[in-house]
Formats: C-alpha cells, sequence, structure tokens
C-alpha cells in the first residue's frame, strides 16, 4: 500500500511537469502561427532573462533609407521570448539622375564638405575647414541603381589613422544612395553620410 502511494506522488509530481512543458510548446506553436499569420518575416525565439507573466508590444524601427517602417512585434509569457521582424515588402525604386540633383552637406567639429549635383553629370564640391581654408573641385558624377559614383573629388578623412587631413586627397568615391542624400563607405563600419541641403 505504501509502495502504491508513493508512486502515485511521484506521477503527480511529474504531471505539473509535463503540463507545463505542453503549455510553453503549445504557446510557442500559437505564436509562430500569429507571426506567420502577420505576413510572414524573421521569428525569434529565446529566453527573455526573467519571469514576466505577460506582455507584447511593438517597436519602430528605421529602414536602410532611414524611413520608420519596419515593424518589430515581441511577446513575453513567462520566460519565454518571441520576437517577429515583418519583411520588407516595399518595391525601392533606384532614382532618377533629375531627382538627385541638388547640394548635399556633410558636417562636423572640424569641416563642412558640401557636394553639389549638377544636371548633365557634373558636380561641385567645397570643403571648407573651421580655420577658414577652402577647397574646391569640379569634375563628373554618375549614377547605376542605388550606387552613386564621384569621380575625383575631395577626401578630407584619413580613414586609417581616424583624423581629418590637413590638406584633402583626390580620390574616386562610390557611394550607396539614400533616401534624402548618399552614404560614403570605407570598410565595414566606417562610414560618412551627405543629406540633401537644399
Amino acid at each position: 500500500m505504501a509502495d502504491a502511494l508513493e508512486k502515485i506522488k511521484e506521477a503527480a509530481a511529474v504531471k505539473p511537469r509535463k503540463k507545463t512543458f505542453v503549455a510553453i510548446v503549445a504557446l510557442i506553436l500559437l505564436l509562430l502561427g500569429w507571426a506567420t499569420l502577420s505576413g510572414g518575416g524573421r521569428i525569434y525565439i529565446g529566453y527573455s532573462g526573467r519571469w514576466t507573466g505577460f506582455s507584447l508590444g511593438h517597436y519602430y524601427m528605421p529602414d536602410a533609407f532611414g524611413e520608420n517602417s519596419l515593424k518589430w512585434r515581441f511577446v513575453i509569457f513567462g520566460p519565454v521570448r518571441v520576437d517577429h521582424f515583418e519583411p520588407e515588402t516595399r518595391i525601392i525604386e533606384p532614382p532618377t539622375e533629375a531627382s538627385v540633383v541638388g547640394a548635399y552637406l556633410h558636417t562636423n567639429r572640424l569641416l563642412n564638405d558640401k557636394i553639389v549635383l549638377e544636371p548633365g553629370g557634373r558636380f561641385y564640391q567645397e570643403v571648407t575647414y573651421t580655420d577658414g581654408r577652402v577647397w574646391t573641385i569640379t569634375n563628373s558624377w554618375s549614377l547605376t541603381d542605388l550606387t552613386l559614383r564621384l569621380d575625383e573629388c575631395y577626401e578630407p578623412y584619413d580613414w586609417e589613422k581616424k583624423v581629418v587631413r590637413l590638406r584633402p586627397e583626390r580620390v574616386t568615391i562610390t557611394a550607396l544612395w539614400e533616401n534624402k542624400g548618399f552614404r560614403c563607405f570605407n570598410g565595414p563600419m566606417i562610414s560618412k553620410t551627405f543629406r540633401r541641403s537644399n
């Protein structure tokens, strides 16, 4: 009789663990279904770091063009966190040469770097240092899809030493076109951004 009671106690102790496991699996499947019905996208399931009753929310995150259009939703139930990132569904039309004509400015505490893209594929650049020195150049530019190419312009930064040069160097720049300007890259995390100023 004592053995039978002991087995019943063991079985009763296991059942809540099984129920908890089944509940968590069911919740994850429910959340996966919710995320899939929300239009696909990326889903991440993880541990929230603490036990929370129930929490849900969303964030608007800037996309590659600086617009707050990508949505990120999350649900936390107990220790389980599910994040859902909606897919980027916009079709991005490349800009036309006529739409990018204008003045663009990059500034920091040591200089102003202004580039004016003119019709017909010519650009004018003016690099003005805070001590009054000015360097100017005129050359050609071209646009292919989202890539802007500036033939032989001034680069006032020494990317390796991470300093502003006393005399800018002449270089060819290939930049990624963005919504309101363009970004020049020199390495994976090194870039400078020019924003439309007119």
